[in-house]
């Protein structure tokens, strides 16, 4: 794929770029200071800086796509929902249909950090990424938990492509996308094999340890859509647990 083309269309990715944390974000979370970390895998490099704003930008989507249907599902889809969770740890269910404006979000986000750390092709396919624009369809080996931190200072956006280091015959990778704003914590992986095996299910199904389920509530795929899921988990994650988050899927349960 043109390195110029939006993630989601075939337009040219236009030059004035989209948020990484959408700017509504910083009207709820006023008056503090953020610490920025970039790192350059195939530089070895790692700028630091910090800013009063999670006010970094992506070019890698055209303006019609981002004033249009992406400005449509964070504005009618996410805030709705995020706005509650990245400022308020207070008990409350999320019903099925939060949880899927939760996972439309996460997608398009994680699709976007992949681009923006993009090296070589993108993991999710050109296929599935303009059919995600024209029906907000997930893809089917896409997997995603929330977590929460007690205190609201800090923003992740970050991606990982991971060959996970299993015993296995079997040839498939992994993308990790971690994202965190104010109290909200989100994971997004994506999980496809690399061979062809007619006796394979689909795509891999992946399941975190238990020792993570306490922290990190998992929400889709919804595999039964008649509960609700509590919030906030029963456990806080720390800094340096998020900090992990993107590299826990080293070792994992591989299921045929």
């Amino acid at each position: 794929m043109p390195k110029e083309e939006c993630a989601f269309c075939p337009s040219q990715a236009t030059a004035t770029g989209e948020h990484l944390w959408s700017d509504w974000i910083n009207g709820i979370l006023s008056d503090r200071i953020y610490q920025f970390k970039k790192v350059d895998a195939k530089k070895l490099t790692v700028k630091n800086w910090e800013a009063s704003e999670l006010n970094l930008k992506s070019r890698v989507v055209c303006g019609q796509c981002n004033s249009g249907w992406m400005s449509q599902l964070d504005g009618s889809e996410a805030k709705p929902i995020l706005r509650h969770l990245i400022v308020d740890l207070g008990p409350r269910q999320l019903p099925i249909r939060w949880l899927i404006s939760l996972a439309l979000f996460g997608f398009k986000t994680a699709v976007i950090s992949d681009h923006v750390s993009i090296r070589n092709a993108p993991f999710f396919s050109r296929e599935q990424r303009h059919n995600f624009a024209r029906t907000l369809q997930i893809p089917g080996g896409v997997y995603m938990w929330f977590g929460a931190l007690k205190h609201d200072r800090k923003g992740v956006f970050t991606s990982r492509h991971v060959i996970p280091a299993i015993p296995s015959q079997d040839h498939f990778r992994l993308y990790s996308f971690t994202y965190a704003a104010g109290h909200f914590v989100l994971q997004v992986v994506g999980a496809k094999w690399t061979s062809d095996d007619a006796k394979r299910i689909p795509f891999p199904y992946i399941e975190q340890s238990p020792k993570d389920a306490v922290m990190m509530t998992a929400f889709w795929p919804i595999w039964i859509p008649q509960i609700n899921i509590s919030w906030p988990p029963s456990q806080y994650l720390t800094d340096d647990s998020v900090d992990a988050l993107a590299n826990r899927w080293g070792t994992l349960n591989l299921v045929r």
